[in-house]
């Protein structure tokens, strides 16, 4: 619970009960003495960019035989959106814009 969801009644108690406690600096000298936090890894990048490959992957895989990305290109340049190339191609390119934005809001 954040302090701005309190109930008023629960804000003016605290706020009218408040006070230090004096501690001559214990608090001070064990913050001192703990060691440093580690470091955090943020997964999000590795784990988008191995969805964005695998997804290419997959797409790639259910496309017909054949220069597939070509014939999607073709296929779209046509106007024909529905065919199998065109959906692969169009996949394949959401895949990696999406892993272009996470790339770009984590930087």
């Amino acid at each position: 619970m954040t302090p701005d969801e309190r109930d008023p009644l629960e804000a003016r108690l605290i706020a009218a009960f408040r006070e230090d406690i004096p501690d001559d600096g214990f608090s001070a000298r064990v913050a001192a003495a703990l060691p440093p936090a580690a470091a955090r890894r943020d997964w999000t990048l590795p784990l988008v960019a191995v969805g964005a490959l695998a997804g290419c992957a997959i797409a790639t895989f259910l496309v017909p035989v054949g220069p597939a990305l070509l014939e999607g290109l073709r296929d779209l340049a046509a106007s024909r959106t529905l065919t199998p190339a065109a959906i692969g191609l169009l996949a394949a390119a959401g895949a990696l814009a999406a892993t272009g934005a996470v790339v770009a809001a984590d930087s």
